[in-house]
């Protein structure tokens, strides 16, 4: 839909002394002046577009952003128009409270745009950074999308540094797209092009001057666009636009690939000590048993990402749904190992780089069968996109009676899993309550073996320490949940049959 744009402004000027000195000194008049910011500027948009305006500070972006919206909100087949800066935040919002229909809703929600961790799921909005903030209010306007069909930002990511600034474009054009929006971006950086992708890319100079090229294989050739000075590299005149035009399309600005970023990353060999740098961005932070492989992903000398193979568990239903049998124990440690921390640094999530860890590492490995069961693919479907199968099963019964009965000992199922939480309410007990809570979670050896380690033998003498009572009862409430295990399968191992 082709929109034309006039903006004109009268300028006034003072009558003081000072101003008149002024006049004097330059030999200026001070009568009104007129300013035309936008002089009969042609913009093609079509519903779900992307248009990314940029330019200098002062040129009048915000004025084209504004009006373009404004224009846009007239015609019914753009749906309503949500102005990002619009959005009130309260600085004392808790996360999960503040937006979506339900828990599920708010995770996926929350980690669609990167704030995916379950402590950051509780903060309150004045604890985030400012890259943070920044999600988080575009997680706010996500949440409103099914009433508004055009989503505009204005002076967008102009606070953030420019990697963050890219990692938020990219998720934020990909989610757009994902749900058919029209997305209008002012900002007075240059940089984000490979990243939003625009269908529609301009570049305001001062005055009246303007360029305007499009991707994803659009004409431009039905009107004539205002040469622009700062910018050599955007068609500028029909004929220029003429001669690309059938280039745009795969390999302009509205081409699909990943976030720029993602050039640089490179997945190398690496130590514990790289997990021990990382190990605080993981909710369960603590070191998994049998370690056999350590990738991390690096980006310009950095690490940023890291992805952690130990040993499998002995047994596991989920393994046994996917293969249709039992494997032996024999069978297990020859041809399995599990993916037991991937962990990305949070101002790099959403971009792909723990898919990237996980499918460039699984061939790696040198096992036929890796595996995972993982709470965050419910909301993060990363291990999905690495190639893995998902299954997802109900869990054993016993853990779901087992973790009944503890609850009259007030143990909140809920809250259960958080061995920190166990151990609290442990301490309130006295030593004969304890040893009635230590009988019914001895009911279930393999949390308690779990608990202990699986180097220790096994001996319930193991749970009158109460910090190893209080991880055998979490292991309980994270056995009562529902389960949901990846699994992949080397072609190259694969026995032909």
């Amino acid at each position: 839909m082709l929109f034309s744009i006039d903006v004109v402004f009268e300028q006034e000027y003072p009558r003081t002394d000072r101003a008149i000195d002024v006049a004097q000194a330059f030999g200026i008049a001070l009568n009104t002046r007129i300013f035309r910011v936008l002089d009969a500027v042609k913009v093609d948009v079509e519903p779900g577009d992307v248009v990314y305006i940029t330019g200098e500070s002062g040129s009048g972006k915000s004025i084209l952003l504004r009006t373009l919206a404004e224009r846009i909100s007239k015609h019914k087949i753009f749906g309503k128009v949500c102005i990002a800066d619009n959005i009130k935040i309260d600085e004392d919002e808790v996360l999960v409270e503040s937006i979506g229909s339900s828990t599920d809703d708010v995770l996926r929600l929350l980690s669609s745009v990167g704030l995916n961790d379950a402590y950051l799921f509780l903060r309150c909005y004045r604890e985030l950074s400012d890259g943070q903030r920044y999600r988080y209010r575009v997680a706010k306007v996500l949440a409103r999308e099914s009433r508004y069909g055009v989503l505009v930002f204005d002076e967008f990511c102009s606070t953030l540094d420019r990697d963050t600034a890219k990692v938020v474009a990219y998720m934020l054009q990909k989610i757009a797209r994902a749900k058919r929006k029209t997305l209008l971006i002012a900002t007075a950086h240059d940089d984000l092009a490979d990243d939003l992708k625009p269908d529609v890319l301009i570049r305001k100079g001062y005055g009246s001057r303007i360029s305007i090229e499009y991707g994803r294989g659009k004409s431009i050739d039905r009107f004539t666009t205002k040469n622009c000075d700062c910018s050599s590299n955007i068609a500028t005149s029909s004929s220029s636009s003429n001669s690309n035009s059938s280039d745009v399309k795969g390999e302009g600005y509205g081409s699909d690939h990943g976030c720029s970023l993602l050039k640089h990353v490179r997945i190398e060999k690496g130590c514990i000590d790289d997990w021990q740098m990382l190990e605080e961005y993981h909710y369960r932070g603590s070191r998994p048993y049998g370690i056999k492989h350590v990738f991390n992903a690096t980006l310009k000398g950095e690490v940023v990402g890291i992805i952690l193979y130990s040993m499998p568990a002995p047994s596991c239903r989920g393994r046994n749904i996917a293969l249709g049998r039992v494997p032996s124990i024999e069978e297990v440690n020859r041809d399995f190992i599990t993916i037991s921390r991937v962990v990305v640094l949070p101002r790099f999530r959403s971009i792909g780089i723990a898919k990237m860890l996980v499918r460039h590492t699984m061939p790696l490995v040198g096992k036929r069968y890796v595996e995972s069961i993982a709470v965050m693919g419910r909301y993060n479907p990363f291990f999905v996109k690495a190639g893995m199968r998902e299954i997802v099963y109900e869990p054993d019964r016993k853990y779901v009676r087992v973790l009944k009965e503890l609850g009259g000992y007030g143990f909140n199922g809920r809250l259960a899993a958080s061995r920190d939480y166990c151990y609290s309410i442990l301490q309130g007990m006295n030593d004969d309550t304890v040893e009635e809570v230590l009988n019914v979670v001895s009911k279930v050896r393999f949390a308690v073996s779990n608990a202990i380690g699986r180097s220790r033998e096994y001996s319930t003498t193991a749970l009158h320490d109460r910090h190893i009572l209080a991880k055998a009862i979490a292991n309980i409430a994270m056995l009562a949940q529902e389960k949901h295990y990846y699994i992949w399968e080397n072609p190259e191992l694969s026995v032909k049959v």
